[in-house]
């Protein structure tokens, strides 16, 4: 008796199983059957369009109202960068922000400005400085984040090389700012 009642039990755990396995089966195919319904509904206007209607009803006008609206940013933010600047006014806000955070200005030369070009069209005329300065590392860095988010909008700051100062326990601090115009 106790072996048949171990083979019921065996019989009705193989059955959950199966009946498990099945379940899962079924859900996947109706996932399946969910993305190739979605797909297909992707799939209708290219289809009309190939089978003879005109792309240009049932494709093309939402894809040229998204380049309108990509082409309008677009001229939105070139318009944004100006197109000159003062020497002075950079100068200014170095000096500026190295006495609000306490910190030493030790050098700032400007190099030659260049010219960059973004994508095929648009030209930037870069003015590039290198500034060193010396001071507590937090103070440093809240003239640097000072720097690239307040007076001058299109100010950038990279190459930054930190290195400590043993004897006066702060930091000096070499990097180039750049200041990106408009042509």
């Amino acid at each position: 008796m106790n072996r048949r009642l171990l083979l019921i039990i065996a019989a009705a755990v193989m059955g959950l199983a199966i009946l498990a396995g099945y379940g899962l089966l079924i859900q996947r195919i109706i996932l399946e059957q969910q993305e190739q319904e979605a797909i297909m509904m992707q799939l209708e206007p290219l289809e009309a369009a190939v089978n003879g209607g005109n792309p240009r009803e049932d494709v093309i006008p939402t894809r040229q109202a998204e380049l309108s609206t990509l082409e309008a940013e677009l001229a939105t933010l070139q318009q944004a960068f100006p197109s000159e600047t003062n020497s002075s006014q950079v100068l200014r806000s170095v000096i500026q922000r190295s006495e609000e955070y306490d910190i030493v200005l030790r050098q700032i030369t400007a190099r030659e400005p260049v010219t960059e070009t973004a994508g095929e069209e648009v030209t930037y005329r870069v003015f590039a400085y290198d500034v060193t300065i010396e001071g507590p590392l937090s103070a440093t860095q809240s003239f640097i984040h000072a720097l690239e988010s307040e007076d001058i909008e299109t100010l950038t700051v990279d190459e930054i090389h930190v290195q400590a100062q043993p004897e006066s326990g702060d930091y000096q601090t070499s990097m180039v700012m750049r200041v990106y115009l408009r042509q």
